[in-house]
C-alpha cells in the first residue's frame, strides 16, 4: 500500500495525471475488497418483512442487476417518496476518462432492479450517495467525489444536471483526488471530503464553501478536526451530540500516544 500511495504523490501535480492517480486508488481498494471476500463466505440475509412466511412471499432473499461495465461504489436513496424508494446510485469503474453514474429502481411487481438512466462522470467515482433527506423537503441530489466533489440533480432527459463542482484548492492547477466524503445526516448542508493531499475539507453546500479544513498542520481539539500527516482514505459524521461538529477520519498515518 505504502509503495502505491507513494507512487502517486511521488507523480507530476497536475490534473493531467490525475486519471492515473484516482484509478490507482480504485484499482488498490478493489483489490483489498477482493481479497477480503475471497476469505469470507458472505450470507445476504432475507429481504422480505419480518412475519411473512417463505411459502407466500413474493420477496426474494437476493435481487441482482447486471451492469454493462464493472461497478465501484453504490448509494440508497432515503427518500420517503413510495415512489422513489427502494432507488440506488451505481458508479462504473472503466480504466479510462469517460465513466457512468446510472440509477435503478427495485420493481416490486416484477421483482427486478429497472434502469432509470445514467449520465456520464470524469473517472471512476470514488463514492457515491444521495442527499440524506428522510423528510422529503430537499432537492433530488445525488454527490460525487473523483477530482472533485460533485452536485447533481436528477431528472430530466439527461438523468441528471451538474449543480456544483467544488474544489478547496484554488492556488493550483493541480487537482488532489478525493478519496471519499460524507454527508452529514444532521445538517444536509454539510459533506465532508477526504484527500491524499492529507486533508479533510468541510463544505457549506448551500454556499459552496469550504467552512474547514483540516491539515497535518492545523486541527485543534476545539474544532474537533483530527489532522492528517499522510494520505487520508475516508470520513464519517457523527450522529452524536449535535451531529454537526464532530467526523472520524482514517488513512495512512500512524498514531502514537500523545501527552495532551
Amino acid at each position: 500500500m505504502t509503495t502505491v500511495i507513494g507512487s502517486l504523490i511521488a507523480a507530476n501535480r497536475d490534473c493531467l495525471g490525475l486519471g492515473v492517480k484516482l484509478m490507482a486508488i480504485t484499482q488498490h481498494l478493489s483489490h483489498v475488497m477482493q481479497q477480503l471476500m475471497s476469505n469470507e463466505i458472505t450470507q445476504v440475509g432475507s429481504s422480505q418483512p419480518s412475519g411473512v412466511s417463505n411459502s407466500n412471499s413474493k420477496y426474494k432473499e437476493v435481487y441482482k442487476y447486471e451492469a454493462p461495465h464493472a461497478l465501484y461504489s453504490t448509494g440508497w436513496s432515503q427518500h420517503p417518496d413510495p415512489a422513489k424508494k427502494f432507488r440506488l446510485a451505481l458508479a462504473s469503474f472503466i480504466e479510462e476518462y469517460n465513466n457512468k453514474i446510472s440509477i435503478v429502481k427495485l420493481d416490486e411487481d416484477i421483482g427486478e432492479f429497472v434502469d432509470y438512466g445514467s449520465f456520464d462522470h470524469p473517472y471512476p467515482a470514488t463514492k457515491v450517495m444521495w442527499i440524506p433527506d428522510q423528510k422529503g423537503i430537499y432537492p433530488d441530489l445525488i454527490a460525487t467525489t473523483g477530482d472533485y466533489l460533485r452536485l447533481w440533480r436528477v431528472g430530466g432527459a439527461d438523468g441528471a444536471q451538474i449543480e456544483v463542482f467544488l474544489n478547496n484548492n484554488r492556488s493550483s492547477e493541480y487537482c488532489a483526488p478525493l478519496t471519499s466524503f460524507d454527508w452529514n445526516d444532521v445538517d444536509v448542508g454539510l459533506i465532508g471530503t477526504s484527500s491524499i493531499d492529507t486533508t479533510c475539507t468541510i463544505w457549506q453546500v448551500e454556499t459552496g464553501q469550504a467552512i474547514s479544513v483540516a491539515r497535518s498542520t492545523e486541527g485543534t481539539v476545539k474544532t474537533q478536526l483530527i489532522a492528517h500527516d499522510k494520505e487520508v482514505f475516508d470520513i464519517a459524521f457523527t450522529r452524536m451530540a449535535s451531529g454537526r461538529e464532530i467526523f472520524a477520519s482514517v488513512g495512512m498515518s500512524r498514531w502514537k500516544p500523545k501527552n495532551v
